[in-house]
């Protein structure tokens, strides 16, 4: 009866609260860009940024879209935009499970 101990391990190891990873929608300005995010339940509108010639700049502490979430940026202020740059700068993992963008885009994580 070696497997009874054998399965405990493993359980006690895949429900140890260290190893389970919630996902959380979360996009939020790391305040080094002029970065505005509005958020309604899973759903954020990025607005502002920092802008040079035709790029948007945006810096996010945290970066993620549940399923069915969505993050869009608004570029109502900065109509000349031709492509999106942004990072993610804090030290979560970004997950990325619903629409994530409108606009040529370049996320760094």
């Amino acid at each position: 009866m070696k497997v009874v101990p054998l399965l405990l391990i493993l359980i006690s190891v895949l429900f140890n609260p260290e190893n389970i990873r919630v996902a959380i929608a979360q996009v939020t300005s790391d305040g080094t860009t002029n970065t505005l995010v509005q958020q309604s339940g899973n759903n954020f509108t990025i607005i502002n940024g920092s802008e040079k010639g035709n790029n948007l700049f945006h810096s996010f502490s945290n970066f993620s879209i549940l399923q069915n979430g969505s993050a869009t940026f608004d570029l109502i202020n900065t109509p000349n935009i031709k492509t999106i740059f942004s990072r993610v700068t804090g030290g979560k993992i970004s997950d990325i499970n619903g629409f994530g963008f409108n606009a040529a885009s370049c996320l760094t994580n």
